[in-house]
């Protein structure tokens, strides 16, 4: 409740102020005249924002709606409207409750659209960053057929297992990244401040280096005194790369990698399988064409052959052809299983739950897959960590026990 500063006097003249908490300007008339005071004068003092919080303000819009969030707003939504409250107050109740200020603002908005006699998913398609074609369409089916509460709990049900899924791939690779993180580290700090003190001695003794030992001194010459475009000359590297990843070519050559990766591959396809399926199913179940949820399936998935092979599956199935026909042309995108599973599916008329037990005997498959990827890594690094020591040893620490043996 707001905080009002006030002046009050009584009938014998007295005067009283200070601050009192209540929900209005009227209110606070009735609780000074419980005790015999007269309102002479308030004003509502405006709470101070937090430190900071201008600042943090201004940086809203980096402010990442993730997929709990919209979990989270699908299975809220689906209770109120199922309960009987109207969208646009469904949604206004949400924005209260909501602690990002940007996912408040859209939904806010929302809001105020479908107040002013827009549909939902119309309202929703003004922020594709954040409710992409899958939340959309899936959310205009259900408002054409009269069943968005049920549409949006399988919404919830979908980005529950997608939160599930990429959490269990990203805690699975954050091991490895930071062993090499550090090693990489340790060895740009050992070329900058260590190697140039070992030239130091090989120059006052005049010694004959291999050419591994010179190939290691070069290279900490050039990063201790170019240390800076070194940093710059990585960067603008690395920001090429994205940008050529981005292109169908630079996607591509990056994807194909990925999938034939050792490892790494296995851990994609099931992954990409999981959630194709995982898409597909919901689309169907929701009351979306089968042309149509192969296009936003295709839409939906981030590697390059997959989508390729959704879009002509689409293009085929439009055309009359089985959806497995099509998957089969794919084999090194699509294991056997799932051609098969699909074509029970197609023949059986439960395409949808075929392809629910398929993303789950997948999802099943990257827990196992994730849970024993240290045991396989650890090796792996093991031998790209003795690798380079043993490198770094044999150049440099060899041709010192060479001038030691010389001296003595």
């Amino acid at each position: 409740m707001p905080v009002f500063s006030y002046v009050a006097k009584n009938f014998k003249g007295e005067t009283k102020s200070g601050e009192l908490e209540a929900a209005d300007k009227i209110t606070l008339v009735q609780e000074l005249r419980k005790d015999g005071f007269v309102l002479t004068f308030a004003e509502e003092l405006v709470k101070k924002p937090p430190r900071f919080a201008a600042l943090g303000k201004s940086f809203n819009f980096l402010q990442r709606i993730s997929l709990p969030d919209k979990m989270m707003f699908c299975r809220n939504i689906s209770v109120l409207v199922g309960a009987g409250v109207a969208l646009n107050r469904s949604l206004e109740i949400l924005a209260k409750e909501t602690e990002k200020d940007k996912f408040k603002r859209i939904i806010l908005t929302v809001s105020e659209r479908i107040r002013a006699g827009k549909s939902f998913s119309d309202s929703l398609e003004e922020f594709p960053d954040v409710f992409d074609e899958l939340f959309t369409g899936m959310v205009r089916v259900g408002e054409t057929g009269g069943n968005l509460e049920e549409v949006l709990k399988l919404l919830a049900l979908h980005y529950e297992k997608e939160n599930d899924l990429r959490g269990k791939v990203v805690g699975a690779l954050v091991y490895p990244a930071v062993v090499v993180g550090v090693m990489l580290l340790i060895g740009a700090l050992m070329m900058i401040f260590v190697i140039p003190k070992l030239t130091k001695i090989f120059e006052d003794m005049n010694a004959s280096l291999p050419l591994t030992t010179q190939l290691i001194i070069t290279i900490s010459n050039i990063m201790a005194n170019y240390a800076l475009f070194v940093l710059a000359g990585f960067g603008v590297l690395v920001y090429l790369l994205r940008i050529f990843s981005k292109t169908v070519s630079g996607q591509r050559i990056f994807h194909e990698f990925f999938l034939r990766a050792p490892v790494l591959g296995t851990i994609v396809k099931k992954v990409n399988s999981a959630r194709m399926s995982r898409i597909l199913s919901s689309l169907i179940e929701a009351g979306v064409p089968m042309v149509r949820s192969l296009e936003i399936a295709a839409r939906t998935l981030s590697n390059y052959y997959f989508r390729t092979s959704l879009v002509t599956a689409s293009q085929e199935v439009q055309k009359g052809k089985p959806l497995s026909e099509t998957l089969a042309l794919y084999p090194n995108v699509y294991p056997v299983l799932i051609t098969q599973m699909i074509q029970v599916g197609e023949e059986s008329g439960k395409l949808s739950d075929i392809l629910k037990k398929i993303a789950d005997f997948y999802e099943e498959e990257v827990t196992s897959l994730t849970k024993n990827l240290a045991s396989v890594i650890e090796p792996l690094l093991m031998v790209l960590i003795g690798g380079a020591v043993g490198f770094f040893a044999v150049s440099m620490i060899q041709p010192l026990y060479s001038l030691v043996s010389q001296v003595q």
